[in-house]
């Protein structure tokens, strides 16, 4: 699978009548198993460039492709399903819901279906929540977990559908770093175990160069693109 974004531009209208451009020209591609980091200060354009990479958002102008084929083209139904089936999310903030318990957070984005179907998605839940280190915490309510343990229960309902493509924004924000190294190498080894593409939104340099590739915005544009360290032998 291939992710193209083609002359890629956002833009807000302010409250003062005014528009703030976030976006400019932005181009860029993510290949099959490769993970790639967004790296840029606040207000750098790096969420929003994620939520056009995710086809939350369509941009102004310029292309989202997935294997040659112009998402945005789609009608608004076909994109949320294509929108559902192509990419998991992994936010800062986590958004679990707090009446949940972690069993049923990371099933409910498939609850459609029947008697049957649910259980299976269960079980497919309680495996995704042993893989990222949770097994015996299923029943846990988010209130009673961890920082670190709410972001695994959000990495594993970001999987619950297969996604070709894992895109996580801030997801180590509000961490502490031995958790947030934690996180990382979860990610990682989602995209080396399991042959998924990873896009992760960050300011830490050190996350960063960790991935296959960085990719440095100011300003809304593309300033700065290399190989980090995961990267170094394609060099």
């Amino acid at each position: 699978m291939t992710l193209s974004l083609t002359d890629c531009h956002a833009s807000f209208d302010q409250p003062d009548g005014t528009t703030l451009d976030v976006l400019r020209g932005v181009s860029m591609e993510v290949r099959a198993g490769e993970s790639v980091a967004i790296l840029g200060r606040s207000g750098s354009g790096k969420s929003t460039l994620l939520n056009v990479l995710g086809a939350l958002t369509p941009p102004q102008r310029g292309s989202l492709r997935v294997d040659g084929g112009d998402v945005w083209a789609r009608k608004p139904a076909q994109v949320a399903r294509f929108r559902g089936a192509t990419f998991g999310f992994v936010f800062q903030d986590y958004l679990l819901m707090p009446r949940h318990n972690a069993l049923d957070n990371v099933a409910l984005p498939q609850l459609c279906g029947s008697v049957t179907e649910w259980r299976g998605r269960r079980r497919r839940a309680r495996r995704l929540l042993a893989d990222v280190g949770l097994a015996g915490k299923e029943h846990a309510r988010p209130a009673e977990l961890s920082g670190g343990q709410q972001q695994r229960v959000a990495i594993a309902r970001a999987l619950m559908r297969a996604p070709r493509v894992v895109l996580a924004d801030e997801p180590t924000g509000a961490l502490d770093p031995d958790t947030g190294n934690e996180i990382v190498d979860l990610l990682l080894s989602v995209v080396a175990d399991q042959g998924r593409s990873l896009v992760l939104v960050t300011h830490d340099l050190e996350i960063a160069d960790r991935c296959d590739r960085r990719i440095h915005l100011v300003r809304g544009e593309i300033a700065d693109e290399a190989n980090g360290r995961a990267g170094a032998g394609n060099r």
